[in-house]
């Protein structure tokens, strides 16, 4: 899985419409006589543009989507893996280090590889703070630790 970059004309489209929407309905001018039938114009071309968001986005290779988009995606199944894997991981830290949790633990195991790799390409990889996941792509995990001064294994 790649990082997920949205469909430039469609994304800039919904962007577009949902700023026409927000000025139909906050900053109509009383006095417009129209104001009621532009607003539901504009909330009706959100609601295309966002169809047509979704169209591209089904059109693109399964690698190009965002986690969890395709057909079928188990929301459940997915937040119980995530919890087995920060399990495990876990587990493993509290056996080499006897530490629950040591820092930059995301970093280190998934430099590992392996299992590893396995479970986080299968349900992400949880980057950031212990306290407060950000779950990311296996590759965008690399991406970031690989960065020069990463905080993305800040656990």
């Amino acid at each position: 899985m790649s990082v997920y970059y949205p469909p430039v004309e469609q994304h800039e489209t919904v962007i577009t419409t949902a700023l026409r929407v927000n000025q139909g309905t906050h900053y109509a001018r009383a006095d417009n006589p129209h104001a009621d039938a532009e607003a539901e114009y504009g909330q009706e071309q959100l609601a295309l543009a966002a169809r047509a968001l979704a169209e591209a986005v089904d059109a693109l290779p399964a690698d190009r989507q965002p986690i969890g988009w395709e057909k079928g995606y188990d929301t459940e199944r997915v937040e119980r893996g995530r919890q087995q894997l920060l399990e495990a991981m876990s587990a493993v830290s509290e056996e080499r280090t006897c530490a629950g949790w040591c820092a930059d633990w995301a970093r280190t195991l998934h430099a590992e590889g392996g299992i590893w790799e396995t479970l986080g390409r299968a349900v992400g990889w949880p980057s950031g703070n212990y306290e407060q996941w950000v779950w990311v792509s296996w590759d965008e995990a690399a991406a970031i630790y690989a960065a020069p001064h990463s905080a993305g294994g800040g656990e």
